[in-house]
Parts: structure tokens; sequence; C-alpha cells
């Protein structure tokens, strides 16, 4: 369990593969110990897909017997919560990280960086699920709680920041998603974070193209390939010109 080391997957596999032949009937404690340990050691070997139903089977049968100390028990409905998203289980994922906040918030050994993460990630899931009112009013709980935290111009409110103006743009509000998304530029700016500024500069572009406000659309795309030629990135630049083409494609039809 020690995160900093190695060890082969299929030997270690095989371990609780060959301890499930020797439990008895009825020793459910032995049976999720067993699958809690199979679901770990598959996350660890990032399959998530295989990891999650032996994870899932351990908290069942931890509910029934509890055999998890309470830690491990809030890790393991926090990292079923993870395996699902993973996998696209949006409803499983959701189901878990709502199961995980009221633990995380009643933990010492949970930060309030690593709280606000966990809402985060619930309201991408909503937000994926197309439960987007849901999302946008958990992901406005957590800027106004990381704002406080962190002050408001930080850029670990980038992703959030970004999510709202997603969230925003898919309920048909332009003026918020416009409002977001430059904050999200200058944030961006200030830090000197280029995948936001690129990512920002193209969202606007977007959304100008989209209210036939041309001139401002091409203005945000060719600001994105002038930073990326000044950073000599290759890739980005790449991408910068791809995307002004496309615009000019879009406009001459």
């Amino acid at each position: 369990m020690d995160p900093t080391q190695f060890f082969s997957i299929s030997k270690t596999l095989a371990e609780p593969d060959e301890l499930e032949t020797t439990i008895p009937p009825g020793d459910n404690e032995a049976r999720g110990e067993l699958n809690y340990l199979r679901g770990f050691v598959l996350y660890r070997a990032q399959k998530p897909r295989e990891s999650l139903p032996p994870s899932l089977e351990a908290l069942r049968i931890d509910t029934i017997t509890p055999f998890l100390p309470d830690d491990e028990r809030t890790s393991l409905i926090y990292s079923i919560a993870s395996q699902a998203e993973e996998i696209g289980d949006w409803s499983t994922a959701i189901k878990f990280y709502e199961e995980a906040m009221p633990l995380f918030d009643a933990s010492a050994e949970y930060s309030e960086e690593q709280r606000l993460a966990l809402r985060e990630r619930q309201a991408y899931c909503l937000h994926e699920a197309g439960r987007y009112p849901e999302a946008l009013a958990l992901n406005k709980q957590a800027l106004e709680a990381g704002e406080k935290l962190f002050g408001p111009d930080s850029e670990k409110l980038l992703v959030v920041v970004t999510n709202i103006s997603q969230n925003a743009y898919v309920l048909g509000d332009p003026k918020t998603t416009q409002s977001f998304l430059e904050r999200v530029l200058a944030t961006a700016t200030k830090h000197d974070q280029h995948s936001h500024i690129d990512n920002a500069l193209f969202l606007l572009g977007v959304l100008a193209f989209e209210q036939d406000r041309f001139e401002e659309a091409e203005a945000y795309m060719k600001r994105r390939l002038s930073l990326a030629e000044a950073s000599s990135d290759s890739n980005r630049i790449k991408s910068a010109r791809e995307d002004l083409e496309i615009l000019y494609e879009k406009m001459s039809r």
C-alpha cells in the first residue's frame, strides 16, 4: 500500500485468488477484506473498470458486516467515485462523491483544499450527466469557498471558473459564459498558465462567432496564435493555426 513502491500486479492479484479458496462459507469479513484488497491492487494498476466491481462488493459487505476502519471506508468511497468517473459511469460517481462529502467534512484528515476538490469533481460529474443547474450551483459554492481560502485571482480557481463558464454555456447564458471566460483569461495570464490562456481564448472566439461577432472572434484566435508563436511551442502553434483556419472557413460560408 506504499504509493512510492512498485510491485507485480499479476503476482499480487494471484494471492487473493489463492486465498479466496480458503475462506470458509459465511466469513463475510474475510470476503470483504479480500475484495477490498483486490480492488485496491487493480486501482493501483490503473484499471478502474476492473477495480470497481470488487470495490463495490467490499463496501456492500462492509455495510452489512463492518470491517473497515473509518478512514479506510472514507477512502474506499472516494476511490469508488473516482473509478466510476474515470470510466464515465456518472450516476455511480455522483452517488459516491455525494456520500464522501460529509465524511470529508467531518474528518480532520482532509484539508479545505481537498474538500473543495471533491466538490469540483462532483460538479464535473453532474455536468457530464446533464444535470447542469445542479453542477452550476455546486461550482458556485466551491468558487465562493475557494475565493475565501485562496483569494479571488488564485490559479487554483482556474478549473472551477472554467467549469462555471461551461455550465452557463449549456444553460444558454452567454453573458455569464463570457464573464467567466474573461476571468479565466485574466487569472491565467497573471500566472502564465498557457493551457488555460489558450483554452479561454479559443472558447471566447467560439462564443463570439456564435453571436455573429466575427471580428471579435478573429481577434481572439489571432491573439492565441500570436502568443503561441511567441512561445516557440510547435504543438501550441499548430493547434492555434488550425483553429484560426477553421474559423476562416466557417466565416466564408
